[in-house]
Order: structure tokens, then C-alpha cells, then sequence
């Protein structure tokens, strides 16, 4: 029999993990803000609120368009996409059908849904600046209510080591000692999230490639350690945590020592507690894509 969990009750755990003491800095003395025609990448069911950066993302001030002064995921190929085709960033994306996206928040949505903000002379770049360690709220929700406001100032981190999962084909291609630099990814928002090769997002890594625009200013780090987490049945692109929860994920000998039989601790499934209900896994992992039928992590010290 399922689990029943009331609505905004069920673990959050971001997939993101910080392993040692780094820098939290502001890059101006104005507080940073996100910038405000973000599509939003989940919704906080317990406040109904709409979360446009997740931690773990890069970010950088853009330097033109609409969006200048304000913070998007970093990104330096040509054209920033903040939500795919016409109207893919919609209320239909949401569980429960509506169109609140649009209507509820004022998020973009329908023909808004398309909005090049960087890549060309005009506009310019977005170039790394840190690490995004909390959910952001859209800042939309300060015009939009008088009387609301999720978050005064944006921080980031430097000269971090950070954990995250390998989410696309780019982040499969890092391994131990590799720099590390943003993606190709140029696109954000709920709609963009569902598959592997297709549809990279900003923001994400990649191995450091000489002859990619603007190589050097594209560095962030380095990568310390590739960790393997174990292999699956589904279909490549599907996440650790469906295949966990469809009895199809195996942990790895590596996973298991690194993670000190965690799968030996008893929790419930669906709640996304490390332990035998994650397959032994922390559930900052769970968002892992399978590359083929692995699961893999990276630890990157962040270094900007």
C-alpha cells in the first residue's frame, strides 16, 4: 500500500551537496536578485511558491537585455532560451494542470515563453561568477504582491568542493582531475528538464574543451572525483530516484563504501531519507540520469 504524503510534507533535498568550507560572497554591494521573467524549475508545494535557481547551478550577471544587472544561469553559447518553444513553459507542466505559471505569478508563458536575452554583440554573455547553495524564489513575486517576498539578496559559493549528480551527456564526460567548465546548456525552466542528450540546461558542467567560445572564461573548477553509484534497467535519461522507486537501480562496490552501508538503514520509500528507501544512496544523489545504465556523481572544487 502507498505511502500518503500530505502536499508540501514530502522531503525537499536539493541535489547538491557542499563537502568543505568555501567562500559566500555578493558580487555588488546593491543585494543580487535573480532576474524576474525566470521560468521556474519546480513549485514549493507547501507555499505554493514558484523556485526559479536551484542549488548547484552556476550563475552570472548578464550584461544586456532585458535582463542586465540581474542573475541568470551562467551561459556562453549564442541565445538564452528562459523556457523552450512558445507556451512549453505553462501551467500544464504542473501536476495539477492549471495555468498558474502565468496567471497565478506572472512567470512566462504562451508566445512570452521565448525571450533571447544573451549571446550576441548587443547583449553579451553570461559569464560564471559562483554556485547557487539555495532555492531562489522568483523575484517576480515582489511586484506581483505588495505584501510578499521570498528573498532579499542572492548569495553564491567559491573555493567550494561540491557534490552533485551527473544529470546530462556533458557531466559524463568528466572524470577525476578534468577542468571543469560551464556547458553548452541554454535553456531553463520546467519544460527542459525531462531527457539526457536533448535540451541541456544552463547553468551545468562540462569538460573543459580549448576550442568551446570563450574556453577560458568559461573555466570554474576542477573535478576531484567521479563517483560511480550503481546501474539500472530503465531506459537511459531516467533518474536514480525512478529507478529506485521502480525496484530497478543496483548501488555500486564504490557506492557502498563511500556511503558506509547506508542501505542497511531502514526508511520509507518516496520520502527521499538516505538509506534502504534510496537504495542506499543520499538523497542529495537522487537526481542522477542514467548514461546508458550508470549513475555517476562528480565532486568539483568550484574555483572562480
Amino acid at each position: 500500500m502507498a505511502m500518503r504524503i500530505p502536499r508540501g510534507y514530502a522531503v525537499d533535498r536539493p541535489y547538491y551537496q557542499e563537502i568543505s568550507k568555501g567562500e559566500r560572497l555578493s558580487a555588488t554591494e546593491i543585494p543580487m536578485t535573480a532576474y524576474t521573467g525566470l521560468a521556474h524549475m519546480r513549485v514549493d508545494e507547501l507555499h505554493h511558491d514558484p523556485v526559479v535557481l536551484e542549488p548547484g547551478t552556476l550563475v552570472g550577471l548578464a550584461t544586456g537585455g532585458p535582463a542586465s544587472g540581474t542573475l541568470l544561469p551562467a551561459m556562453m553559447a549564442t541565445g538564452f532560451n528562459i523556457g523552450g518553444t512558445a507556451g512549453r513553459v505553462s501551467g500544464a507542466l504542473l501536476q495539477n494542470g492549471s495555468s498558474e505559471g502565468n496567471t497565478n505569478w506572472g512567470l512566462p508563458g504562451g508566445s512570452s515563453g521565448n525571450l533571447q536575452l544573451v549571446g550576441d554583440s548587443n547583449n553579451g554573455y553570461v559569464k560564471p561568477i559562483g554556485v547557487i547553495y539555495q532555492p531562489i524564489y522568483s523575484f517576480i513575486l515582489d511586484s506581483k504582491f505588495t505584501n510578499y517576498k521570498r528573498n532579499d539578496n542572492v548569495g553564491v559559493v567559491t573555493n567550494y568542493v561540491i557534490q552533485v549528480p551527473v544529470t546530462n551527456a556533458e557531466e559524463a564526460n568528466i572524470q577525476a582531475g578534468d577542468l571543469v567548465m560551464v556547458g553548452d546548456g541554454q535553456h531553463h525552466g520546467l519544460g527542459w528538464t525531462s531527457t539526457w542528450n536533448q535540451h541541456k540546461l544552463a547553468g551545468r558542467y562540462a569538460r573543459y574543451d580549448s576550442s568551446a567560445n570563450l574556453a577560458a572564461e568559461r573555466v570554474v573548477g576542477r573535478c576531484l572525483s567521479r563517483l560511480h553509484l550503481g546501474v539500472t534497467t530503465e531506459s537511459a535519461g531516467n533518474t536514480l530516484k525512478t529507478a529506485v522507486t521502480n525496484s530497478t537501480f543496483t548501488i555500486s562496490t564504490q557506492a557502498q563504501a563511500a556511503f558506509k552501508g547506508l542501505e542497511k538503514v531502514q526508511t520509507v520509500p518516496g520520502l527521499s531519507l538516505g538509506g534502504s528507501g534510496t537504495g542506499g544512496i543520499p538523497g542529495w544523489l537522487l537526481g542522477a540520469r542514467s548514461s546508458g545504465t550508470e549513475f555517476s556523481a562528480l565532486t568539483i572544487l568550484i574555483r572562480l
